[in-house]
């Protein structure tokens, strides 16, 4: 096969090439990724003007500090790069060089020495800046029809503004399973979704302290806590993610991870700053992903009320439907009927069965009638009693993956100690462990107002007592200055 391609590049490219060797010419590059993005068509026209150069061991293709006029690709060979008289490395098949000169007509930054007889594809400077420029425009238009036609939030933005946004625009492709963010790192970059899946998801922490008798006096103090990753929304094409700079935020307020094979567009912060920054552009995106940035604490609150609510759904649809939920959501697979005595089923033995002492019954007198409404008004009650109770049952939230687990012990502090005392003391006896907050502080609101009710009568009758005390020890004294007076006379 490289024979072909060889034979190919050899081939006079002033007389042409034949449209078989162009298609060899183009697959090779296509294959060796030599400029990602081109397409076919573009590998097409390049395969037309493109040179072959054979050159021996020891070769000079370019020395550092001279103008670039070409860039070169290995087809076969070696080649060592020389930066400042020191080796920085090799290229090998499939590699290119020379190409930043070209595009930023600057010298070039090393010389590249053949290590054997090398084999190179040179494309002349002209008509390399020719196809850039052509695919830097097709993607420059593929870009500004990108924003004008997916991104919901640009549906308003002036032409001019699109097209100088479409010209900051950086593709990163993504493989699936990847971080293209992560809550807590500094915010850099803006992301829009261009082809792809991204889920956004938040990371809360759940906290449980538990209090064991370590002495008869001290308690211990043990704290589990869990960080799981709730999800919040899955992203569709246009939508963007980790606009956290333009809200005014140094660091990432969620995660967002590629389900599958994904393509963003990344603006840089100081692009993010000049066209998302305005109040008006900044405050459609609060809307559009306010409850991103909620605190953990209200997401994990709202999150464990949707899973409440499930599992009563659940529930309630287990006790109406039975066996026939269960069947429907694979949660209970119906048992096989065995059979047995020659193909009948246990059900029709147990007919068999009963039929047979109702015969014995009525022989002896028996009303059947009475014997079995008794029976069937036991087995009633023995299902109603398997039931559970909705009102009881433990509602458990739906098991996460959890991000990391800590635990840690510690001894009980004088003031918690003191708290616990004081809100065992204070508060009732509250009916039920299944009332709401809301509950609770209207029993602590009504027994406060209770307290300070008796509190007031109590002042009133001291009020009382010691103004009576008083007149008392006034007459005393009244009684002990005339008897004073008298014996005196």
């Amino acid at each position: 096969e490289n024979e072909q391609i060889v034979k190919s590049l050899r081939a006079d490219r002033e007389k042409g090439r034949t449209h078989e060797d162009l298609q060899r010419i183009a697959t090779w590059m296509e294959k060796r990724e030599i400029m990602p993005g081109l397409g076919t068509r573009r590998f097409l026209e390049l395969a037309k003007t493109v040179h072959f150069e054979e050159v021996d061991k020891s070769h000079v293709l370019c020395t550092q500090g001279e103008v670039g006029d070409a860039f070169y690709i290995i087809f076969s060979g070696s080649v060592r790069v020389i930066i400042d008289g020191g080796v920085v490395g090799e290229l090998l098949p499939g590699n290119g060089f020379g190409e930043r000169s070209l595009e930023t007509d600057e010298p070039r930054s090393a010389t590249c020495i053949s290590t054997e007889p090398t084999q190179c594809i040179v494309i002349k400077s002209h008509e390399y800046k020719l196809m850039i420029n052509q695919h830097q425009q097709k993607r420059l238009k593929q870009n500004i029809d990108f924003l004008q036609l997916q991104c919901h939030l640009m549906r308003f933005w002036r032409s001019a503004k699109i097209v100088r946004l479409g010209g900051c625009l950086v593709r990163r492709r993504f493989l699936a399973g990847d971080a293209i963010t992560k809550q807590g790192e500094e915010s850099h970059v803006m992301y829009l979704l261009y082809k792809g899946g991204v889920s956004i998801q938040k990371e809360v922490t759940y906290m449980n302290e538990n209090r064991w008798p370590s002495t008869n006096l001290d308690y211990t103090v043990v704290t589990h806590e869990r960080t799981v990753a709730l999800h919040m929304r899955d992203l569709k094409i246009g939508d963007h993610f980790g606009e956290e700079t333009a809200l005014g935020f140094e660091t990432r307020q969620y995660s967002a991870i590629a389900t599958e094979n994904t393509e963003c567009f990344a603006i840089n912060k100081s692009d993010v700053i000049k066209f998302f920054r305005p109040n008006q552009v900044a405050a459609e995106l609060m809307n559009n992903v306010g409850d991103l940035y909620e605190s953990p604490d209200e997401v994990k609150e709202r999150h464990d009320i949707e899973v409440r609510k499930a599992e009563l759904y659940k529930s309630i649809k287990k006790q109406a439907f039975g066996d026939k939920y269960k069947r429907r959501n694979g949660m209970n697979k119906p048992k096989k009927v065995k059979r047995v005595n020659g193909g009948a089923s246990a059900l029709e033995q147990t007919l068999k069965k009963l039929d047979s002492r109702n015969k014995d019954k009525e022989a002896k007198g028996i009303n059947v009638e009475d014997d079995v409404l008794e029976e069937a008004s036991v087995g009633t009650k023995s299902l109603a009693d398997s039931v559970p109770s909705i009102t009881n049952q433990a509602l458990n939230p739906r098991r996460l993956p959890v991000l990391k687990q800590s635990m840690k012990v510690r001894k009980e502090t004088h003031k918690e100690r003191m708290t616990m005392m004081r809100a065992s003391m204070s508060l009732p006896t509250l009916p039920s462990h299944s009332m709401q907050a809301s509950d609770i502080q209207r029993a602590r609101q009504r027994h406060k107002n209770r307290m300070q009710g008796k509190g007031s009568k109590l002042q009133d009758s001291l009020g009382t007592i010691s103004m009576s005390e008083s007149i008392e020890s006034l007459n005393s004294r009244k009684s002990m200055i005339a008897l004073r007076a008298a014996n005196n006379k």
